[in-house]
């Protein structure tokens, strides 16, 4: 892996807004090329959500104005045409020199998003080599990068970016994003969001992207149900006491749902964390409320309530940051709000310890809508969101 220093990520994410770290050796190996399909006029953008292109499209185009083919003519490595409401990017100006610093080739290109907000790190930057192969990048953009429209994108190529080693002179560029919300399915859609740019003669067709099978296109027509957006819905609900260490400026992140739908479970990582220099315990790093169980998880656990229960409590087990919580789930009535007398604990989820302390959180037999967290790299402490 070629790895940027500390130094030059930093000058890079300030002087150019986007900075990214090649897998020199991590490509992929290429189809048969396919020949370019029809002309035309490109897409007008669309309201954010999935549509199926076989059953609506009226061009061959994407929005950044490249062809799309049909799924009998791609290679079987082609992206995917985008799904609506993803940031779509335009590229231009593609070099290969040396801006500095450092010895080795960089490859630079001007990237402008010309529709959809960037709420992550980025799309992926990817080089295709004259031999078909793809070399993904690690990262995208850096922290808060992706929410500037345009840029300089940098990626140091060290000497070992061409077939058989040293600076390639034929490169096709383009990025691409990977959708993980349905992941825990078995799908993980990817897709391409910008057009290719190409240093030199690459020799072969574009990458373009490809139409969506029937099967694609009936899950991306429906997507898993998400939690809310964290800190997004402030005026939503009533927050209990915290449990845990609430002390300084620790982050916080509140999910409060909107529609008020009810916590059926939690979605959990337990690690390692270190909430004072040289002292490190084993604790919970991720906590989120989990409204469905077909909510994306990202890499957690999932706990879920029997059927015609919900989260009613949380026990929390606290070492100055969570060291373990076990949910209370409580019957639910018909008007929503949950029975305390009828309710059944989980076991302890993370790490819990006799000297710990144990805190309660409840409602009481209120709905709970969200939980409200303490986080800087682990859970400090945990309060519940109520109706």
């Amino acid at each position: 892996m070629l790895l940027l220093s500390s130094v030059l990520r930093s000058r890079l994410m300030a002087c150019l807004g986007a900075v990214v770290l090649l897998l020199g050796g991590c490509g992929r190996k290429a189809s048969e090329p396919v020949a370019p399909v029809n002309n035309g006029q490109p897409e007008p953008g669309r309201a954010p959500g999935a549509h199926s292109p076989q059953g609506e499209s009226k061009t061959n185009l994407t929005e950044f104005g490249e062809e799309v083919l049909p799924v009998d003519k791609a290679p079987s490595d082609a992206p995917l045409r985008p799904i609506n409401g993803i940031p779509i990017y335009e590229l231009s100006n593609p070099q290969i020199g040396n801006p500095g610093p450092g010895p080795s080739p960089k490859v630079t290109v001007h990237y402008e998003r010309i529709s959809g907000e960037e709420r992550g790190t980025g799309p992926t930057f990817v080089l295709r080599t004259s031999d078909g192969n793809e070399h993904a990048a690690v990262g995208g953009f850096g922290p808060f990068g992706g929410q500037r429209k345009a840029g300089e994108m940098v990626v140091d190529l060290g000497f070992r970016g061409a077939p058989g080693g040293g600076t390639p002179k034929n490169i096709e560029v383009y990025l691409v994003q990977t959708d993980r919300r349905w992941e825990d399915e078995g799908f993980r859609p990817r897709f391409k969001v910008s057009n290719s740019v190409v240093v030199g003669n690459l020799g072969r067709p574009l990458q373009f992207a490809r139409e969506w099978k029937p099967d694609e296109a009936a899950k991306l027509n429906n997507p898993p149900p998400a939690a809310p957006m964290a800190g997004a819905n402030g005026n939503v609900g009533e927050d209990t006491d915290f449990v845990g260490h609430t002390m300084g400026l620790l982050p916080a992140l509140r999910y409060a749902d909107p529609n008020k739908r009810p916590v059926l479970g939690v979605l959990y990582m337990a690690g390692q964390g270190e909430p004072d220099p040289g002292k490190k315990l084993n604790c919970l790093i991720h906590l989120t409320p989990a409204y469905d169980a077909r909510q994306p998880r990202y890499g957690q656990q999932a706990l879920f309530a029997k059927p015609g229960y919900a989260v009613g409590g949380l026990n929390v087990k606290t070492k100055k940051i969570v060291t373990a919580v076990q949910v209370v789930f409580m019957k639910q009535k018909p008007d929503g709000t949950l029975d305390p007398a009828d309710s059944y604990t989980s076991k302890w989820l993370g790490y819990p310890d006799e000297g710990d302390k144990e805190g309660k959180l409840s409602g009481e037999g209120r709905k709970v809508i969200g939980m409200h967290l303490k986080h800087f790299g682990t859970v400090y402490a945990v309060a519940l969101v109520l109706e």
